[in-house]
């Protein structure tokens, strides 16, 4: 009987149905089997399935029985969640998972090259000395491939890791605060080495031309001085703009707000920078979502961009938009409350026409609609220049899988066309839940040379960092506001 392996690879799995298998025959937990000789333990984690894994621990599937060329069900699980459940459910995390005999943790060094999942099997007493056919170990291997530090103790690396998310977001805020400029390349190195010990070229004479603000004035002249070099703010912001003054008076007073390390000196000169692109959150509603946790953990993120997206917006622009996929619920101007409750009213169906939607819903009416009213002699038809943050948990359903690729090559020309800089409207796109078709498709999207000047593919599956990160507010909005920056800090290592 073949039949309870494809169904755990596709997913397709059920309590039901595992329990009539099992009163045929109560071995078939454990047995390999199926065009690919798999465990159905195994076969539902080569298929990335989180909830069939569970149901198949549930009855007592062993979580170290093998497959093909001794292959256990730690070689197939390529998320976090799935590892961790392995985990839990009892798998030994120094059993050989192949003939090769590696480890899990060479495993995820050599073939997912995941770090997260490294530290989570280090955290769990993962062998880093343990040699497999070749005479390899875990430390060895993770040298070659960079994945050293993931392999220390969890107390060394979190002290190492917190300044290092520090930095990085220290860096991404400069690379943003210093777009199209010659400095931008010396910025970084300068900035986070006087800031926190990293060795890099000291740019003194940088330090000197822009002084950490202290006032509104500051924050006032910075953000001109900011402007005045890049050729995309100059079309939406004139020198002066009542809007610089908002905005730079509601960053002076971030800088005494405990709660958020956003108003950290290091910090504030550049959150400044975000604060000049609307935001626009597209995220996907179709069925798919149901699955486990995913439109919870969707809605607890984006209530969370909202937050920081509009920290320290003025009150006349404050606020994000959100559309969804399917759903026709579409407003503008939303705090972090009113998204978590215009979420609550969506419930996920239907498919994912990705690309077809965020033509009519976004671009038409916030784009091509403008440009098309406009009046050149009026100056610009827009207030600020648009920022695009798609999530999604697969690739698209009911369209060509290239429509969305084609939306955003449509969106560059337009804007061109009209005298405006391409990346006028740029665009994020993050996967939640772990769909191997949905990392697929970003990939793809990711490696087209024609979308690298707007577009950003975030590598994190949201729904799994945030679990990490969830306890962690300070850290889980540094994490954020890297991502909300991704497009712009790629835009400018162009």
């Amino acid at each position: 009987m073949s039949i309870i392996y494809d169904e755990a690879l596709n997913g397709t799995l059920t309590a039901d149905g595992l329990k009539e298998y099992l009163n045929s025959d109560p071995t078939i937990l454990d047995t390999a089997g199926g065009s690919k000789q798999l465990t159905p333990l195994a076969a539902a984690c080569s298929g990335g399935h989180l909830g069939v894994v569970e149901l198949l621990l549930a009855q007592k599937a062993n979580p170290n029985a093998p497959s093909a060329h001794s292959r256990t069900p730690f070689f197939f699980a390529a998320t976090l969640p799935i590892v961790q459940v392995l985990i839990n459910g009892g798998a030994d995390v120094n059993l050989v998972c192949d003939d090769d005999q590696n480890t899990p943790l060479i495993n995820a060094i050599l073939q997912l090259k995941d770090k997260d999942i490294a530290r989570l099997l280090v955290d769990n007493k993962a062998s880093l000395t343990q040699k497999n056919k070749n005479g390899d170990t875990a430390e060895s291997l993770a040298k070659k491939h960079g994945m050293a530090q993931s392999l220390k103790p969890k107390g060394a690396r979190n002290s190492i890791r917190a300044r290092v998310v520090d930095a990085i977001m220290s860096m991404v805020l400069m690379i943003l605060a210093y777009a199209n400029s010659l400095t931008a390349k010396a910025t970084p190195g300068g900035a986070v080495k006087k800031l926190y010990g990293i060795q890099g070229v000291e740019d003194g004479a940088l330090a000197k031309e822009i002084p950490e603000p202290k006032s509104v004035d500051d924050f006032k002249q910075n953000l001109n001085g900011y402007i005045s070099k890049d050729k995309t703010l100059q079309r939406f912001f004139a020198r002066n703009d009542p809007f610089l003054q908002n905005l730079a008076e509601k960053a002076s007073k971030l800088t005494d707000d405990p709660t958020t390390d956003l108003g950290k000196p290091e910090n504030i000169n550049n959150l400044t920078r975000l604060s000049l692109y609307r935001t626009v959150i597209y995220l996907d509603d179709s069925g798919s979502m149901k699955t486990g946790t995913r439109f919870a953990d969707q809605k607890e993120l984006v209530t969370r961009i909202a937050r920081i997206a509009t920290k320290i917006v003025p009150e006349d622009y404050a606020g994000v938009d959100l559309h969804f996929i399917n759903s026709s619920n579409s407003s503008s101007k939303l705090d972090e409350a009113a998204i978590a409750q215009a979420i609550d009213k969506v419930q996920p169906r239907g498919g994912t026409k990705i690309g077809t939607n965020l033509r009519s819903k976004i671009l038409d009416p916030l784009v091509y609609q403008p440009l098309a009213a406009a009046d050149p002699s009026k100056g610009s038809v827009f207030k600020q220049p648009l920022l695009v943050c798609t999530i999604t948990d697969g690739d698209p359903t009911q369209e060509d899988v290239e429509t969305l690729q084609n939306a955003i090559v449509e969106c560059k020309k337009a804007l061109v066309n009209a005298g405006y800089e391409a990346t006028a409207v740029m665009f994020c796109v993050s996967q939640i839940g772990s769909d191997p078709a949905a990392k697929v498709f970003l990939d793809g999207l990711r490696e087209n040379p024609r979308l690298k000047q707007v577009l950003y593919c975030t590598t994190d599956q949201l729904d799994g960092k945030f679990q990490q990160m969830q306890a962690n507010e300070k850290g889980l909005e540094s994490w954020l506001l890297h991502l909300l920056t991704g497009p712009i800090m790629q835009r400018d290592e162009e």
